[in-house]
């Protein structure tokens, strides 16, 4: 049997439908952007387009067993002058933090603190209106016996030299770590270094390798080895240890080095 199929075609599709644009002489319009605001006065703090910048790298010029000397870099002005900073500091894990202000000077010593004991300290800078900076990194000091009177600089307007400190735990099992101490010297060259920090509860040192280590129950002084004594400015001291620990096994909050503090590193 033979099946047709039928010639009839189907309907035509419609057209698409376009919008018309702009032609040369009707050309496209569109809504200004608003100008961008500007702040001379007052207004909520840090909220202002141009608030001071962050102070610089604060960094520690002497230590007493009550007291923690700091400077700092000033910060420049945003909409207006810089006239004050604050330092807000407390002892590492207290739930009572401190926020003093101080005039715009850029060097303050802190009062009052507890022997033995680490602080962390930011600063920010605060204009005449209000208007307040973003805090500077964290610095973590210890009044535990390290002081320090004079710090070398560079001349100019460099900072003063300070030392660096990272601690890096390597490896952890129950009961036990091994950990890696790095330490670069900022101040004068040194033949005879020694690197001390706390521990916490629970903690002790076993052994340590490219250093030699005293033992105590709540700190650990390593220093060197007869190759490794002579380390120079801008130069790195790198030892490990063995330890034990119960509870918990935090990270130092300070470091010494040659007794002279050290800014903590992660």
């Amino acid at each position: 049997m033979v099946v047709a199929v039928g010639s009839a075609s189907a309907a035509p599709l419609a057209p698409p439908v376009s919008t018309p644009g702009p032609t040369a002489s009707q050309p496209q319009t569109s809504t200004p952007a608003p100008p961008v605001p500007t702040t001379t006065g007052p207004g909520t703090p840090n909220t202002s387009p141009m608030p001071p910048t962050v102070p610089g790298i604060v960094r520690t010029t002497g230590v007493t067993a009550t007291s923690i000397s700091l400077a700092w870099t000033a910060s420049s002005p945003g909409c207006c002058p810089v006239t004050s900073y604050d330092i807000w500091y407390q002892a590492v894990g207290s739930t009572y933090p401190i926020l003093t202000n101080i005039s715009a000077a850029t060097a303050y010593t802190i009062p009052g603190l507890q022997p033995n004991t680490a602080y962390e300290i930011q600063v920010r800078a605060r204009d005449g209106v209000g208007h307040v900076s973003a805090y500077s990194a964290m610095l973590t000091v210890s009044t535990t016996g390290v002081s320090t009177s004079v710090v070398a600089t560079t001349g100019g307007n460099s900072p003063p030299l300070v030392c660096w400190a990272t601690y890096r735990v390597m490896s952890r099992w129950p009961g036990g770590f091994t950990a890696e101490v790095t330490v670069e010297n900022g101040y004068a060259a040194v033949t005879g270094w020694k690197v001390g920090f706390g521990l916490a509860a629970g903690q002790s040192v076993t052994q340590a390798w490219n250093a030699t280590f005293t033992p105590a129950s709540s700190a650990a002084v390593f220093t060197n080895l007869p190759r490794n004594g002579s380390v120079p400015r801008g130069g790195k001291v790198t030892f490990g240890i063995l330890g034990t620990w119960t509870g918990s096994k935090p990270v130092p909050a300070g470091m010494s080095f040659t007794n002279a503090p050290c800014a903590m590193r992660s």
